[in-house]
């Protein structure tokens, strides 16, 4: 990507930016109460990429304090440009450095470019991680590798406990992974892998694998592998579990294919919900939903979560459109029930302009201001406000009638082509307070005009999340002087 310096901040920038921190000094109770950034990490060395990918770990140690996973997939340990991913533990205090950096010692292997909490795969009380390494090579060619480690009193330990390297060349396996939930009821929690360029015969259709979880762990092959149904779709491109959207006491499951075609438009995206039961996947009736424009490419995130508090998990999709200048990107909603999700969206936003890549990545984040109604957070990796591309990610919390219009809450990079909102993701509860918590990454974040590094960042949830100024700025302001 071209780097190009910061704009040179005009006296009414420099204004704004001043306003802007006034506001914050004089929000209405002290700053732990509103939602404001606690800790932020930087990617060691140039081109790193560091916050490409952003996650909740689950609870890997078990302390009560949820932990955090963030991808740096070009990052170098013993071998260039390897991909690391670092573990957060959470706390009472602010994390200083990594509790465990893992990689993958195969260069370019992309080791992190996909992160999340696995659940507790094994059922020993521990939540476990996966990572997605889509460039892994196989013994001949490139074709995708998934890494799974246990948690346990110490945390995550620096080998991997199970993986799973693809036979099939060039498929991207691990271009996506999640926790599927419990898909089959047994106990144990189990995993959704995409594999966005999976080959059918010799049709590239897309696919993703689903693996139970058993006491020992992952399975050793794949209990199902699902495949798309039109040729370069991309299906698997993004996966999440979508928690129990039907309200029949299994988890289920989303994949997304953002390439879709539909009979009058090419690349308008579609999203597909696979609904678990006692022997997993139900593949013969999946919910599905086409998107109804153009190059929209629907489904290039995905996500769930409970926003309108009615018991079933609703889920939430973003798109990613070809051209942004005259396209505006939309995140649509679609609320569960016992028959499953409707057929058109229960909600949908729009982006705030044009070209702001709004919806690029999309989160349930949890409960953030503690309301009882799980939240939506949306990143705009590419939104222009003082700082040209600077970034951006939206808060829109959830009620009885689910999510509202306008964002509750915002926060801008401040800083030019830093991606800030490329990655967003669930938290947890890092601090152990009542409040769901929300990571944004900015893999393009500079340290310096030519050190490109990248930057993860985490907020705090509050009951004031909402309150006083709805603009947070993500600080320090950053002037250049020539």
């Amino acid at each position: 990507m071209r780097q190009t310096l910061p704009a040179r901040p005009t006296l009414n920038m420099v204004i704004s930016s001043l306003i802007a921190i006034l506001l914050l000094a004089a929000a209405p109770s002290a700053a732990t109460e509103i939602m404001s950034l606690a800790w932020d990490y930087t990617g060691a060395e140039t081109g790193d990429l560091l916050g490409y990918a952003v996650n909740t770990a689950g609870d890997v140690n078990n302390d009560g304090f949820a932990d955090i996973i963030i991808g740096a997939p070009k990052e170098t340990d013993t071998v260039d440009r390897e991909g690391v991913v670092h573990i957060f533990h959470g706390g009472p205090n602010k994390p200083d450095t990594p509790d465990r950096s893992l990689s993958s010692h195969e260069k370019g292997s992309e080791f992190g470019g996909a992160v999340s909490t696995a659940g507790d795969v094994n059922g020993d009380g521990f939540d476990d991680v996966i990572i997605g390494a889509p460039s892994f090579k196989n013994d001949t060619t490139q074709a995708g590798a998934i890494f799974v480690y246990h948690g346990s009193g110490g945390g995550i330990g620096s080998t991997p406990d199970w993986h799973f390297v693809s036979q099939l060349g060039g498929i991207n396996l691990g271009i996506s992974v999640s926790s599927a939930g419990d898909v089959n009821g047994d106990g144990f929690a189990d995993v959704i892998v995409g594999a966005s360029e999976y080959l059918s015969g010799t049709v590239t259709y897309g696919g993703a694998y689903l693996f139970f979880g058993s006491t020992t762990g992952l399975t050793d092959t794949a209990r199902q592998i699902l495949t798309g149904t039109q040729a370069n779709a991309r299906f698997g491109f993004a996966v999440s579990g979508a928690g129990d959207v039907n309200g029949d006491g299994y988890s289920d499951v989303i994949i997304a294919a953002p390439k879709y075609d539909d009979a009058e438009a090419e690349d308008v995206g579609a999203v597909f919900v696979y609904f678990g039961s006692e022997t997993g996947l139900d593949l013969d009736t999946p919910w599905s939903y086409v998107g109804d424009e153009i190059d929209l490419s629907l489904g290039a995130a995905v996500s769930a979560g409970d926003v309108n508090g009615d018991g079933y998990s609703d889920i939430i999709i973003g798109s990613a459109p070809a051209d942004p200048v005259l396209q505006a990107s939309r995140v649509l909603g679609f609320y569960g029930a016992s028959t499953g999700p409707g057929a058109i969206p229960n909600w949908q936003r729009s982006g705030p302009e044009n070209g702001s890549g709004f919806g690029r990545s999309v989160a349930g984040a949890g409960d953030v201001n503690g309301d009882g109604f799980d939240d939506v957070l949306v990143g705009a990796y590419r939104y222009t406000a003082d700082q040209r591309e600077e970034g951006a990610a939206f808060i829109f919390f959830g009620s009885e009638s689910g999510p509202g219009q306008l964002a509750g809450w915002q926060t801008e990079g401040n800083k030019a082509e830093t991606w800030f909102g490329y990655a967003t993701g669930p938290g947890g509860d890092t601090n152990n307070d009542g409040y769901a918590d929300i990571i944004i990454g900015a893999p393009q974040y500079r340290v310096d005009y030519k050190d490109v590094r990248g930057r993860a960042v985490v907020y705090l949830g509050t009951e004031h999340a909402g309150d006083g100024p709805i603009h947070q700025v993500y600080l320090p302001l950053v002037i250049k002087n020539n």
